[in-house]
C-alpha cells in the first residue's frame, strides 16, 4: 500500500482509497498523476494491490481491500484520515473490488487483523468494472441494493468489459430500466 497525501494540511482530511486493475498489470506509475492531484486537494489517497486470480481465488482479493480499510481506520489519527468519510475508487478489475466493498456487508469477509474496526465504505466510485455478477461465483446478487453512495464511469467504447455490465448493475441496484437515467 501506497499513501499520498499533502502536509499542508493540518486536520483530518478525507480518505480516498484506490485499486488498481492488478488483473492486466498495467504499469502502476500511470496513475499518479491524478492520485497526486487528489492529495494535494486534500484527499489522504492509498493505492492498495492485494492478490490477483493467479495467488488466490475469490474472494481473497475482497478481503486484501477488506483488510486494507480496516488497517487504515486503525491508523487514522497516524495518517491523519477521517475514517467517518472512507470513499474508495477503483478500474476493471479494480472497479470491481470497489463495487463490492461497497455492497458487500458479509463479516466473514473480515478476516485478519484490525477485526474491531469497520471494513465499510461510505462512497464508491468504480470505473468500468466487470459487474454481471451471475459470471462471478456469488451467491446473492440481490443485496447489491442496500448500497453506499456511488458513482459508476464505464466508457460506452470500453473493448475489455462490456457497458452493458455497468446497466445491468443499475438495474439491479436500483430497480429502474436502464431509459430512465437518460
Amino acid at each position: 500500500m501506497k499513501l499520498f497525501k499533502s502536509f499542508k494540511y493540518r486536520k483530518r482530511k478525507d480518505i480516498s482509497m484506490y485499486c488498481m486493475d492488478l488483473r492486466w498489470h498495467m504499469d502502476k506509475a500511470a496513475h499518479l498523476a491524478y492520485l497526486g492531484t487528489l492529495a494535494q486537494e486534500g484527499f489522504v489517497v492509498a493505492s492498495v494491490e492485494y492478490r490477483t486470480s493467479n495467488e488466490g481465488t475469490h474472494p481473497m482479493q475482497l478481503c486484501d481491500i477488506k483488510a486494507a480499510i480496516r488497517y487504515l481506520c486503525a491508523y487514522a489519527k497516524r495518517y491523519r484520515i477521517n475514517s467517518e468519510k472512507f470513499g474508495m475508487m477503483g478500474e476493471s478489475a479494480g472497479g470491481y473490488l470497489t463495487c463490492m466493498a461497497a455492497l458487500d456487508r458479509d463479516k466473514k469477509l473480515d478476516i485478519g487483523e484490525y477485526l474491531e474496526y469497520s471494513s465499510q465504505v461510505q462512497a464508491a466510485s468504480p470505473w468500468n468494472p466487470p459487474t454481471d455478477a451471475s459470471h462471478f461465483p456469488y451467491d446473492d446478487v440481490e443485496k447489491a441494493a442496500m448500497s453506499s453512495e456511488s458513482l459508476l464511469i464505464h466508457g460506452t467504447k470500453d473493448s475489455t468489459v462490456p457497458f452493458s455490465q455497468s446497466l445491468i448493475l443499475i438495474f439491479i441496484c436500483t430497480g429502474k430500466p436502464v431509459g430512465s437515467f437518460r
